[in-house]
């Protein structure tokens, strides 16, 4: 299933400790006036968003490391995480990697609420690689700028707007886990590779552009990554991007999307205006934001897609 939903509320110290422990295998010690905890929790295709409201005083030991990355966003109260031998206080307002992924943590929560992403290590390699191929990880605990934390911000927001839907089409989940996960990256110092290797440079042939252009072309339905077309051409992600740069002028994923948006176009000229939604279309091919979707649609075929399904 590419998303699940979770929400739960309890009360009293003893039912917040037990809530912590099943759901994320944490011992706790929790003390407060009024004790409490209320969690609304999203999954989207390896990527887990939450906010959490601890209504309680609380240390939070892990008994085993998380396999994922986890970053959060304090929105009131206080927290104090020690992991990877580093230990960092955050007030409200603070953007931070609270959890390296592998790594065991312990946290004191002060009648705090919380926005936390958790990124499995194949979403982040789904999107970017270390030097020597692997998934990349964080090497900061703060964002590299304040716009940088505020690009974040904006992401998570559309991100949990995402998940959150009743319905997300499996081309939507995937896209959106990703964008989450090349956000983090992008606001937080990472060992993902920035230049190609040689060898890279020395894969980067035309021949390898027309089989990925084919390899796309024959799949768009499939919610592709750049790992799984540069597989298809027998070649790295990042000598995939390097040749689409020289050869194209353009990335892998930009020519996924505009291939995707002529099935949509397709799909709106055949589609029964009575019975059919530009919304429910973009979603089918990817297309999240109907606002972007209609924007591009626009630029491409010099009309609103509504305009289209309507003639």
């Amino acid at each position: 299933m590419a998303v699940a939903h979770l929400s739960m509320e309890v009360d009293g110290v003893d039912e917040v400790a037990a809530a912590l422990a099943e759901r994320y295998r944490v011992a706790v010690g929790a003390a407060g006036p009024r004790p409490g905890l209320r969690l609304v929790q999203d999954t989207v295709a390896g990527v887990e968003v939450s906010r959490i409201r601890y209504g309680v005083d609380a240390v939070i030991t892990a008994q085993e490391p998380r396999a994922g990355t986890c970053v959060a966003r304090l929105r009131g109260g206080s927290v104090g995480y020690r992991s990877a031998g580093q230990q960092h206080r955050w007030a409200a307002g603070d953007v931070y990697l609270a959890a390296p992924a592998g790594a065991v943590f312990e946290a004191e929560v002060h009648d705090c609420e919380a926005d936390y992403v958790v990124i499995d290590p194949s979403t982040f390699a789904a999107v970017a690689q270390t030097a020597d191929g692997g998934a990349p990880a964080l090497t900061g605990w703060t964002p590299v700028s304040g716009a940088a934390a505020r690009q974040w911000l904006d992401t998570l927001e559309f991100v949990q707007r995402t998940a959150a839907g009743p319905a997300v089409p499996p081309l939507v989940a995937g896209a959106t886990a990703r964008l989450m996960a090349a956000a983090t990256l992008a606001a937080f110092p990472t060992d993902a590779a920035v230049e190609p290797a040689a060898r890279d440079r020395r894969d980067a042939r035309p021949r390898i552009v027309a089989q990925a252009v084919a390899f796309i072309e024959s799949h768009p339905d499939r919610d592709l990554t750049v790992a799984d077309v540069a597989e298809a051409a027998h070649v790295t992600p990042r000598a995939l991007q390097l040749a689409f740069r020289k050869h194209l002028g353009t990335t892998p994923m930009a020519h996924l999307r505009r291939v995707r948006l002529e099935r949509a176009h397709a799909d709106l000229l055949a589609a029964d205006p009575g019975r059919a939604t530009v919304g429910a279309i973009a979603a089918r091919w990817g297309f999240a934001d109907a606002g972007r979707f209609a924007r591009r649609y626009r630029d491409v075929y010099g009309r609103s897609p509504s305009t289209t399904l309507l003639s």
